[in-house]
């Protein structure tokens, strides 16, 4: 399913910099990694994956146990170009802090100044994440604390 969001940028301009987000909901994760790598799973998993932890430390794992780990965690995403977020979502076993730090981890992506190191976009585009996740908890608690006084 592909959308378009508008969103109005206070942070990139003034208010009223509208903008319009394309969003593309994918069925599932392996189609979304079909488009984000532009290879088919056949091929895809005849690759080890490699990366980095925060600390900076080389980790190896294949592709099976990639998609294991994303999908016990019940989302995934990552954007293409300046207006493109493109998700997946098994809202039976998410949990909404994950997806909204998740949605909101890939808007951070799409907020400039870009930077031109891949670890301190990363860093940049995850304080979103955690911002947004950390709101969400807020107005959990408060809403808990009301239903307690009433």
């Amino acid at each position: 399913m592909t959308f378009h969001y508008g969103w109005t940028d206070h942070i990139n301009g003034d208010a009223n910099n509208d903008v319009s987000i394309k969003v593309r909901q994918y069925d599932t994760l392996e189609e979304l990694f079909e488009e984000m790598y532009g290879m088919t799973i056949k091929e895809l998993k005849a690759y080890e994956r490699c990366g980095y932890d925060g600390e900076g430390k080389d980790w190896n794992f294949t592709f099976d146990e990639m998609c294991a780990n994303i999908k016990s965690m019940g989302c995934y995403g990552f954007v293409r170009g300046k207006e493109e977020i493109h998700f997946w979502v098994d809202l039976k076993t998410v949990d909404p802090l994950d997806f909204i730090g998740m949605m909101a981890h890939e808007k951070g992506h799409l907020t400039r100044p870009y930077k031109r190191n891949p670890m301190q976009e990363e860093v940049k585009a995850e304080r979103y994440g955690v911002a947004a996740s950390f709101a969400y908890s807020m107005w959990e608690l408060i809403n808990q604390k009301e239903k307690e006084n009433e």
